[in-house]
């Protein structure tokens, strides 16, 4: 029994030569052993593109994450910032009350 797609290739080649198999029969038993080496080398490239495209997405997905995390944050120091400006405006505005208050007395 073959271990993987290179022994079955092998054992084809090996069975088309064997003196009791007629032309026929080889010319299938080399084809079979062809096509399984392209299959194989197929599925190679194809696991390659796969685990390439997959570890680019896990790149933009860690730099999307960090780039929200860095919005989030960003959003959050400008939203304390308007609440400070918010705070030392009505602190202006109570004062100047204040000091019209006392002019008018």
């Amino acid at each position: 029994m073959a271990n993987s797609n290179d022994e079955l290739a092998e054992l084809c080649l090996d069975h088309a030569w064997r003196d009791e198999i007629d032309d026929d029969t080889r010319w299938l038993l080399e084809q079979a052993a062809r096509r399984i080496n392209r299959l194989g080398r197929r599925c190679l490239r194809l696991s390659k593109k796969l685990e390439v495209l997959e570890a680019k997405r896990q790149n933009e997905c860690s730099q999307y994450r960090w780039w929200n995390a860095m919005v989030f944050w960003s959003l959050f120091a400008l939203a304390s910032l308007y609440m400070r400006w918010l705070d030392a405006w009505d602190a202006v505005v109570r004062q100047f009350v204040r000091l019209r208050e006392n002019l008018a007395r």
